[in-house]
Order: C-alpha cells, then structure tokens, then sequence
C-alpha cells in the first residue's frame, strides 16, 4: 500500500501481485491488484480482479464500488447500475453510492437525449436518480449537490412530460 499511496503503481502492481502468490484467496489483495490496474489504465484486468475479489467475499463493498467506477468511467451504464445497487442492498445507509447511483441514471438518459428520440418510457432513469438523490437527502440533508441535483432532475422530468405529452 506504501506504494499505491505514493503513486508508484507498477512497484505496487509488483508487491499485489507477491501478496496473491502467497494467498491467492485473499480478497483485498484482489481488490487492491484490479485498482492497481485500474490506475494502469488496464481496465479490463481491473475487471477480472475485482469480480475474484468479490467471487472471494461476496460482501465485499468496495470491491463492488470499485467495479461500478470502472463501468461509469468506461459508460458501461447497466454494469456500473447493477454494481451500485449491489452496494446499496449491502449498504443501504451509503448516501454516497445512492449519489453516484443518481448521477449513473442521469448520465444513462443524457446518452439517450442526444439520440433526440425521447419518449416516456426514457423519463424512468431520471424518476429513479431523483429517487436516489431524494434519498441521500433523506441520509444527509447536508451531502452536497444532492438537494441542487434533485430540483434540476425534477425539472427535467417535468418539462419532457409537458413536451412528450403534447
């Protein structure tokens, strides 16, 4: 770790990979490898080892988070979803992964918006980030953006049902 919080990734990479030599079932070894590689820009071995870490801990949180980041950073929205709820079934109090859910959503949709075909059935991600948005206000009225974040999604939702219903 001395490594990786000095940015020296490749030493690091060197030091995970001894780690699981010797224990290859440790999972933060695993998780610690896949952010290692993440950091490498090596994206799909991050992926491989965060999903053994996880296969390894099956609770593992971070680990779960960890592989959300690199689907949203790599616009795999499905994955970087499925992973984030993951994290909120585990953690259901994680104001933050109920935030980063949100944002996953309004990302997804603005993909769809700049197709130019929106229709109702879009408005479902951006109903289910204010949802999530409502409920990391609900976990921390003071969490930042969240309550800014809520009332431009609503707003949104609210001027495409005028538009798609007319």
């Amino acid at each position: 770790k001395y490594y990786f919080n000095n940015e020296n990734f490749n030493e690091a990479l060197n030091y995970f990979q001894k780690a699981l030599e010797a224990n290859p079932d440790f999972a933060e070894a695993r998780h610690n490898l896949g952010v290692v590689y993440y950091k490498l820009n090596k994206y799909n071995n991050a992926i491989i080892e965060l999903k053994k870490a996880i296969e390894l801990k099956t609770d593992y949180v971070k680990a779960y988070y960890s592989l959300a980041l690199i689907y949203y950073e790599n616009k795999d929205y499905k994955n970087a979803i499925s992973n984030l709820i993951k994290v909120i079934e585990l953690e259901p109090e994680n104001a933050n992964a109920h935030f980063d859910l949100a944002v996953v959503y309004v990302d997804r949709f603005r993909e769809k918006e700049l197709t130019k075909s929106i229709n109702l059935d879009d408005l479902e991600d951006l109903k289910k980030a204010l949802n999530h948005y409502l409920e990391v206000i609900e976990l921390d009225s003071n969490f930042p953006y969240a309550l800014s974040n809520a009332e431009i999604v609503k707003n949104v939702i609210n001027d495409y049902e005028v538009k798609l219903k007319q």
